[in-house]
């Protein structure tokens, strides 16, 4: 699907995560010689994982990031129509967490609250619908995003996900800027969605748990992925969903300020834009001591060059998110006037 949102701006972004950092040694030296772990965070391009304590959700993560955003820009409670919380960690079942969110940072009565279940590609999801939504409102967007994957997707005795996923989350403000565009394009491959699934906890299958009811530590209750097909997923259909954009948009790839790629591992990315021939100066990986957030790892990059003090406004932007689904969404856009805070801890 491409298409362009008119009028459409990232008015600001921030985000948040553990001050915690557990190393790959300690996460994962159970099942690795030190060499090993050495030459596998090499590849990684992970050191260190932001690790929530317990009982912080992801929602945590995006209200500490929306009260620092409202302290830090013009925009203020009032002038939220809808707050979106896109996840694969919501607080409950039971409402959605976007109205908790509401709650806990008092905003109007006055607006829509709902969650969107999305992984990877969820960033660059929410921006969607949070544009298409601001063509039949006056009010700007609360997009709150977030995963908290070292309290529900880890398999510790597994090294697929053990040795990359750290927890993050932020929230980001999107309105109307009249003369911004955004173009997008999205592809869904719901043929391939077993490639990471999660099979207990839904309607289909209940977690597998002791007799005193707690979850069990067992593989079958977190998440797998055939890392093949990942593989070939990421290095196949994703540069042809990025090459559709760059032909739709009317844009050559060597105009691109950056590209922000979904920071999977460093392999991943660099791969991504050398199969793209996007200059690798102009492709980040800014998340060593922080993991692989599943859907805030492309803002968490923002922020980290920010913090780090090399962020500059960057006019022709490639973001790209992929992952179950599988799903990836891509989209070009100008950030010369969307402020990003320096990422920030709890």
């Amino acid at each position: 699907m491409l298409g362009v949102l008119e009028n459409v701006d990232i008015e600001a972004v921030s985000t948040t995560v553990s001050g915690h950092r557990v190393s790959l040694e300690e996460r994962c030296g159970h099942l690795l010689a030190q060499k090993k772990g050495a030459r596998l965070s090499k590849s990684t391009g992970f050191h260190q994982f932001s690790s929530v304590d317990k009982g912080i959700c992801a929602s945590d993560l995006a209200v500490h990031s929306a009260e620092c955003l409202f302290d830090e820009v013009k925009a203020t409670r009032d002038d939220i129509g809808a707050v979106i919380f896109v996840s694969q960690a919501p607080d409950y079942l039971c409402p959605a967490t976007a109205f908790l969110i509401q709650k806990k940072l008092n905003l109007s009565k006055n607006i829509i609250a709902f969650d969107v279940n999305s992984s990877c590609a969820g960033f660059v999801y929410g921006i969607f619908i949070a544009g298409s939504l601001l063509t039949t409102m006056n009010k700007k967007i609360l997009l709150c995003f977030g995963d908290v994957t070292s309290q529900k997707n880890i398999f510790y005795d597994d090294l697929t996900f053990a040795a990359i996923l750290g927890d993050g989350g932020g929230a980001a403000i999107v309105s109307r800027c009249p003369g911004k565009k955004i173009w997008y394009s999205f592809d869904s491959y719901g043929e391939m969605s077993d490639a990471i699934i999660d099979l207990r906890g839904g309607a289909r299958g209940y977690k597998i748990t002791s007799p005193q009811g707690e979850v069990v530590n067992e593989k079958d209750n977190f998440c797998k992925m055939d890392g093949t097909k990942v593989m070939e997923f990421t290095l196949g259909e994703v540069p042809q969903n990025i090459e559709k954009l760059l032909l739709f948009a009317e844009i050559n790839k060597d105009k691109l300020d950056l590209a922000f790629f979904h920071q999977a591992n460093k392999l991943i990315v660099e791969s991504l834009g050398n199969q793209l021939g996007i200059a690798m100066e102009k492709v980040p990986f800014y998340c060593q001591e922080i993991g692989n957030t599943d859907m805030a790892s492309i803002p968490i990059c923002m922020t980290e060059m920010e913090r780090k003090g090399i962020y500059i406004p960057y006019a022709n932007v490639l973001m790209s998110g992929f992952g179950a689904g599988l799903s990836v969404g891509s989209m070009i856009l100008d950030l010369t006037d969307t402020y990003v805070m320096p990422t920030l801890e709890i």
